[in-house]
């Protein structure tokens, strides 16, 4: 809904402009020779204007959709304001983004955080980036004159670098950085500059293949840590010295057959396995008393992961890209109480799904996907079901409008 509302505002706009643009003939048979362009709309007539479209669209939802709905709109075009100036780019475009350095929208927030490559990086680092808030978002870097501006940035406590940059010493000096995810770096090899980050908490070193030695991490408080496509000669034994992770991502082919061959600390509670580890059997599972939460790509580990102990104590579970999947595998465990399915061909659709737990389902697929069909739940009370923004469902019209929630 929101997507539509966000097309139709922005048809809207354009058609308004156009029209009140358009030069009119007069009054009788003959157009008038001459006759001046009417001035721009001004934005109180546009937004009329847009109100009255949009009223008569969204007329017959629910009211708490109808308010959903204009917020969405507003953010929208709030952070469409943004991404449309650092795409133009130049001076004048400059001082459009620079009204939106206070807006505390995720969404305004989260194009800011990508747009400095449009424009003068220290400038924007100390006029734009430095006068906000970044409590709850990463601030992207993908040059290193973008790395060495960060210090500009000091609130920035999460860094998310992007490319190929073999010198990571411009972030040791930011102090008090807890975050950092390493993405797409071909360049790197030695990541020592990393030991000096005593305040780090969560780490990332993802597509890194030249990596090779994880040590420089061993005296690090990291209690988040994700390890994906590394080089090979990454052994297992690297991973001793993270006794203190409790939230665990690995994409990286360790010789190891059972994921008890790990030598992995007693905290961890939440687990992810990327397809890089889709061969790991999950034998030795069990030694994690503490765990909650399993992400898995494999239905050779689901099934494993059914007949362990810990799927009896497992209270969330992500399920991504499975080609097949009969959910009436899921049956047993009386904790479960999310359940995220993203991307997942379903053999017989959500009717075996039966948790007695069960009260949050999270659904993704791609727009050109079967769509869901929930009206196997609709007698499920408890249950809110949660959808991702394009995802394609029928039986919504069985649920009460509360039990919905269609993400933006």
């Amino acid at each position: 809904m929101e997507v539509a509302l966000v097309r139709l505002a922005t048809t809207v706009l354009a058609a308004v402009a156009k029209s009140l643009l358009a030069p009119k003939p007069g009054a009788g048979l003959v157009p008038d020779p001459v006759r001046t362009l009417p001035r721009p709309a001004k934005p109180d007539r546009l937004a009329k204007v847009l109100g009255g479209r949009l009223e008569a669209s969204y007329a017959g939802l629910p009211e708490h959709e109808r308010l959903a709905a204009v917020e969405a709109v507003k953010d929208a075009f709030a952070a469409a304001g943004a991404l449309t100036a650092a795409l133009v780019g130049g001076d004048a475009a400059y001082e459009v983004v620079k009204r939106y350095r206070d807006d505390e929208r995720d969404a305004v927030a989260a194009q800011l955080a990508n747009a400095w490559g449009s424009f003068h990086t220290k400038l924007y680092a100390r006029e734009v980036l430095a006068a906000r808030p970044w409590s709850r978002f990463h601030v992207s870097a993908a040059t290193a004159e973008q790395m060495a501006a960060l210090r500009y940035v000091p609130e920035a406590l999460a860094i998310r670098l992007q490319g190929a940059h073999a010198d990571l010493s411009p972030l040791v000096l930011r102090h008090g950085m807890e975050k950092l995810f390493v993405f797409d770096n071909k360049d790197l090899t030695d990541i020592t500059p990393l030991a000096s980050m005593h305040s780090l908490t969560e780490l990332g070193l993802s597509l890194c293949p030249e990596v090779r030695d994880l040590s420089p991490l061993a005296g690090l408080p990291l209690t988040w840590l994700t390890l994906n496509r590394l080089h090979p000669d990454v052994a297992a034994e690297q991973l001793e010295p993270f006794t203190g992770v409790h939230t665990l991502t690995l994409g990286h082919r360790f010789q190891a057959r059972g994921i008890g061959e790990l030598p992995l600390g007693q905290s961890i509670r939440s687990l992810s396995l990327c397809w890089e580890a889709e061969d790991l059997s999950l034998e030795g599972l069990g030694q994690w008393t503490e765990l909650e939460q399993i992400g898995l790509r494999s239905l050779t580990q689901l099934q494993q992961l059914c007949r362990t102990r810990s799927f009896v104590r497992l209270q969330r579970l992500s399920l991504e890209l499975m080609d097949g999947l009969d959910l009436a595998v899921l049956t047993g465990p009386a904790s479960l109480r999310t359940l995220t399915l993203s991307r997942c061909h379903l053999q017989r659709g959500l009717e075996p799904l039966r948790l007695p737990a069960l009260t949050h389902l999270t659904l993704y697929a791609q727009p050109e996907a079967d769509p869901y069909d929930l009206t196997p739940l609709a007698d499920l009370d408890a249950l809110t079901i949660t959808l991702g923004s394009d995802t394609p469902t029928i039986g919504n019209d069985l649920f009460p409008p509360e039990r919905i929630i269609r993400l933006r």
